[in-house]
């Protein structure tokens, strides 16, 4: 696969094992996902704004900006680091690139900036039609 561009594989991955960058993504991804999930279990239920029942779709949906920013910006910074840091060292960093990463794209989200209200709201208003369980927001 390198012998084809050379030049372009060079600059893309450097000297570095393919597979290697592969793991290190990988490892990377799978601390996100964690980081994810803990804030999905985490949730307040008592919100208007999420199902009090869990739902993986509604996750999904809500999450997606933020899952696209942690698909598109880990294998930046692990690039990056793979230039700065040891190799040895790649694997718990990682897994921090993989935990910050999501820790910045969840605060993102939070600022507005991420935030998707019309999937999110217009899912919402489809679970409160079949689940029961979700509590309508009242005006005081």
């Amino acid at each position: 696969m390198k012998d084809k561009y050379p030049d372009y594989w060079h600059y893309l991955i450097g000297d570095f094992p393919l597979g290697a960058i592969y793991a290190f993504i990988t490892w990377a991804l799978v601390a996100a996902a964690i980081s994810l999930l803990v804030n999905v279990v985490n949730r307040d239920v008592a919100s208007a704004a999420t199902p009090v029942k869990t739902s993986w779709r509604f996750m999904l949906l809500d999450n997606l900006r933020r899952i696209i920013a942690n698909l598109l910006a880990i294998p930046v910074f692990i690039r990056i680091a793979l230039i700065l840091i040891p190799i040895q060292w790649m694997v718990p960093i990682s897994i921090v690139i993989g935990i910050l990463i999501d820790r910045l794209a969840l605060r993102l989200k939070t600022l507005g900036i991420l935030a998707g209200d019309t999937y999110t709201a217009k899912l919402k208003e489809k679970l409160q039609l079949d689940d029961h369980t979700v509590i309508p927001k009242s005006n005081p």
